[in-house]
């Protein structure tokens, strides 16, 4: 649905231009996924570790040995 100023807004146009929307959309959504990502690897490189065991008794799960 398309909206314009928060309200319900219909517009028509062609299917090319409905297939190149489409593909913004997804290239828009691929590019908030890697910038999100990229975060999470600077922040996991800057911040401390835990080890292994401390990690299973946060979840609540027995060590794999």
């Amino acid at each position: 649905m398309l909206t314009r100023n928060g309200a319900s807004y219909v517009a028509l146009f062609g299917a090319r231009r409905l297939d190149y929307c489409r593909a913004l959309e997804s290239e828009h959504a691929n590019l908030v996924l890697t910038e999100d990502a990229i975060t999470g690897l600077r922040q996991a490189l800057a911040g401390p570790f835990v080890s292994d065991e401390a990690l299973d008794q946060a979840l609540g799960v027995s060590s794999a040995l």
